[in-house]
């Protein structure tokens, strides 16, 4: 009881000593009675306690979006101190402590609901599908993402159940910390999607351009200018404006790998693949991989990077090393899917029963690699295995030896060890 009574008396805006027993009080006054009026009175500063510290972190919270404002970093910080203050003094009594446990998670829970609100306000911001990647940096929730970031941070630090704020977080705010984090991430998703998107869309027209035609600078062709151009401002205008966070960091990876395949999957369906376009593909591969290095270090890049290297090289290569392919070459191509080995050789064969997949159902080369995007090596693999089986019936039947584009490919397959399931 006295560690309650102390810890109310550093915490309520009532004097200790201004306590008024509700009951009347007897004559002679017996310890028991003193203790029931004393608890009833103790009671009562707590039911005013709870009020007023919610109603002050409310106040707090909803000042901080008031006229529209996106309350940032510094108004995150500051919010967080407040949290502590009205935490911290409720330390001395367990029972207080959880009513105040219960104030700050509803304050986080109101910082969350407001910002959400905000968000809602400014939907043409969150669905980003139509905005240019320069337009995205000028993407309105930034602050209020900054502050999401930062107050989840620093209430995660300092909102600890030990004195000092250190240790676990009590339950009723980690709930609150992760949904705010959760939304805040969201948002983010909705920014780096939108970014991935603009990709795709430049490059589809790795398929329209004229590979054998007048390039741009250095070189390469005039839609790798475009996204090369597109990652500079992201990397250099949006990404640096954005909270540190390992979601960032997530991200950002995740945006390299995305760019490095996307790249990588249109590459191996372009056609044809004459010296000309091979020789400005690989400049073109060339080109993405250094603008990839300013989103990410490529020793962080994987089996992305591995595979973007091994097809630069891949298609620079005469169709005869694959089928005769030593042990060099077959290193070269390891980090390359079956299909993409595939698609790369098919793309070279002049022979009309024998023909990519896109090529032999129809069917765009920019449709046909958004689809791929969505489904496993496996699946893939039959829809070429279907091209393979198209033009195995077609020699059969006019009795004409296997063209080299064939034999390459189910020569790399028996040598890497990779079943053709035939």
């Amino acid at each position: 009881m006295a560690d309650r009574v102390t810890a109310l008396a550093r915490v309520s805006p009532t004097p200790i000593t201004s306590l008024k027993p509700t009951a009347k009080l007897p004559l002679i006054p017996d310890q028991q009675f003193i203790q029931r009026a004393f608890l009833h009175g103790v009671l009562d500063i707590e039911t005013h306690y709870l009020t007023a510290s919610l109603e002050r972190l409310s106040k707090t919270v909803s000042a901080l979006f008031e006229a529209g404002k996106q309350p940032a970093e510094t108004e995150a910080l500051a919010l967080t101190k407040t949290l502590v203050a009205e935490l911290n003094p409720a330390r001395g009594d367990a029972q207080l402590f959880q009513i105040a446990v219960s104030n700050v998670a509803q304050a986080i829970r109101l910082y969350t609901s407001q910002a959400e609100d905000y968000a809602a306000a400014t939907a043409p911001d969150v669905d980003l599908n139509s905005r240019s990647s320069a337009e995205l940096e000028d993407w309105r929730l930034t602050s209020i993402y900054n502050g999401m970031v930062c107050l989840a941070t620093a209430a995660s630090r300092s909102l600890g159940d030990r004195e000092d704020g250190s240790g676990p977080i009590p339950e009723p705010i980690a709930k609150e910390l992760d949904k705010l984090s959760r939304m805040s991430d969201l948002y983010l998703d909705g920014l780096f999607l939108t970014f991935k998107n603009n990709v795709r869309k430049v490059l589809e027209r790795m398929h329209t351009e004229d590979l054998e035609g007048e390039a741009g600078d250095d070189g390469c062709s005039v839609y790798v200018l475009d996204i090369t151009a597109q990652i500079s401002i992201f990397a250099e205008g949006v990404i640096p404006g954005l909270a540190r966070s390992r979601s960032l960091g997530n991200q950002t990876l995740n945006l390299a790998k995305c760019v490095l395949d996307v790249f990588s999957r249109h590459v191996g369906l372009a056609f044809p693949q004459s010296e000309a376009s091979k020789i400005r593909l690989s400049t073109d591969m060339a080109r993405i991989e250094l603008a990839v290095e300013s989103l990410c270090a490529a020793r962080l890049l994987g089996d992305s990077y591995r595979a973007l290297r091994a097809l630069r090289s891949s298609i620079l290569l005469d169709t005869e090393h694959f089928v005769d392919a030593d042990e060099a070459v077959l290193e070269q191509v390891r980090p390359l899917s079956s299909s993409t080995l595939a698609h790369i050789l098919l793309a070279r064969c002049s022979e009309e029963n024998l023909q990519q997949p896109h090529r032999r159902k129809g069917v765009d080369a920019a449709e046909y690699a958004e689809w791929m995007e969505h489904k496993t090596e496996e699946v893939l693999w039959k829809d070429v295995e279907a091209s393979l089986d198209r033009y195995t019936e077609s020699v059969s039947e006019s009795e004409t030896p296997y063209c080299i584009e064939y034999r390459a490919i189910t020569s790399l397959h028996e040598k890497l060890g990779r079943s053709l399931k035939r």
